[in-house]
């Protein structure tokens, strides 16, 4: 689609912070973002935070990640049905595509989002044509 832009990607090397008031315009503005959906007190979303970090800087440009506390956010939390932390959420052009709960490796995590920033690459190319 011609208003992808990887450009408006590019700055964000560390995860947005995501609350109850800012995830629409997060969604709107950001054609790929991951959302890690986490509590304090929740010790493999602890365990996560470090993968969130790492792929956050090393696909900086690619897709966005974000954090989003469930504890301080529950309007978003329930809309998306979250009942499990951690939960991860991909969204391409404000759409939910891809759910994965429970912690998982960064390995695992970056096999299964790179086919949409893959998707999204190409579509990037097809347009230039």
């Amino acid at each position: 689609m011609s208003d992808y832009n990887v450009n408006k990607l590019s700055h964000q090397y560390v995860p947005i912070i995501l609350n109850d008031y800012n995830f629409s315009d997060s969604l709107s503005k950001y054609p790929l973002l991951v959302v890690d959906f986490w509590a304090p007190w929740c010790g493999p979303c602890k365990m996560m935070t470090p993968v969130i970090e790492q792929l956050s800087h090393e696909l900086a440009g690619k897709i966005v990640f974000g954090k989003l506390n469930v504890d301080d956010s529950p309007h978003i939390s329930n809309a998306f049905e979250i009942q499990s932390i951690p939960t991860i959420m991909v969204f391409k052009e404000g759409r939910p595509i891809d759910k994965i709960i429970g912690m998982t490796s960064k390995p695992q995590l970056l096999l299964q989002i790179s086919a949409y920033f893959e998707e999204f690459s190409s579509a990037e190319s097809d347009n230039k044509l």
